[in-house]
């Protein structure tokens, strides 16, 4: 029952991951609250994965290459 293990790895890991981001949100809410400034701090947390996406994962460069 390797793949039982395997499954059950996963989403043990799966939840840890949820529940750590659960407490980075709430760091983040009570650090630096509801305002311009958690605004600028999120949206600077999202660029990188944002172009990341675009660019290096080559969504936008199949959009150039005819078919």
């Amino acid at each position: 029952m390797k793949i039982g293990k395997n499954i059950f790895g996963v989403g043990a890991m799966t939840a840890i991951s949820r529940v750590f981001g659960f407490i980075r949100d709430m760091l983040i809410a009570r650090f630096l609250g509801a305002g311009r400034l958690s605004d600028v701090f999120l949206a600077a947390f999202k660029l990188p994965n944002l172009f990341r996406d675009l660019l290096g994962e080559g969504a936008l460069s199949a959009i150039f290459i005819p078919m």
